[in-house]
């Protein structure tokens, strides 16, 4: 090993130690955000799939008669709602995914800085932690507008606002009976839904990039 630069650890092997159990409290704290994300967008998914085989159960049962509406009317909403906390959620869980990508970085850039000869072998020898780096190990490879919902987060904000359109869609033909103007408030809807998520989803990606540049 080469003396490493002034201003380090004087104890080499010490900090070794203490540095590579760093690195395995971090990765194991990102895979606990990987698997709380997994975990929340498939009990989202479980929910809402339940949610559509009750509501057809139902309109079966009650003929689409009352039971069904007022059913819809209740069921809807809340699986609105569990979106919503999902897409946050979900979010948040991709933002200190990333944060400990980044830390995990600098940790690399040690081992790079002590033994130089050795990034060859390791996995992934990432040792940037600049945005651009870390935002392509958490998945954002692209900055194109399509790219936030290629993640967890942007599925289930584009699924809500589905949800959210057909709510307001039935909604709307229950007060006004015109399929020619509920067919465009259910597609409007949806359309806005889908903006709101994916500019909520950019604007925290901004401001977090913007804090790490």
């Amino acid at each position: 090993m080469r003396e490493p630069a002034a201003g380090s650890v004087q104890n080499i092997r010490t900090a070794l130690t203490i540095i590579t159990a760093e690195h395995a409290a971090l990765e194991t704290e990102r895979s606990s955000t990987v698997f709380e994300a997994n975990g929340r967008v498939g009990s989202y998914l479980a929910t809402l799939s339940g949610g559509v085989v009750a509501l057809a159960f139902i309109g079966e049962a009650a003929a689409f008669g009352r039971a069904f509406w007022v059913f819809f009317l209740v069921i809807l909403p809340a699986q609105v709602f569990i979106g919503i906390v999902t897409f946050e959620r979900v979010l948040q869980s991709s933002i200190e995914d990333a944060a400990l990508a980044r830390r995990i970085n600098r940790l690399r850039r040690f081992y790079e800085d002590t033994e130089p000869g050795l990034m060859a072998y390791l996995t992934s020898p990432v040792t940037s932690d600049d945005a651009e780096a870390v935002m392509g190990q958490v998945g954002y490879a692209s900055s194109s507008w399509w790219q936030p919902f290629l993640a967890a987060a942007g599925m289930v904000g584009a699924i809500n606002s589905v949800i959210l359109g057909v709510f307001t869609g039935v909604v709307a033909q229950l007060v006004m009976d015109r399929l020619f103007v509920t067919l465009p408030v259910g597609a409007v809807t949806c359309l806005l839904g889908i903006i709101v998520h994916h500019r909520r989803q950019q604007s925290v990606w901004s401001r977090v990039l913007a804090r790490q540049g």
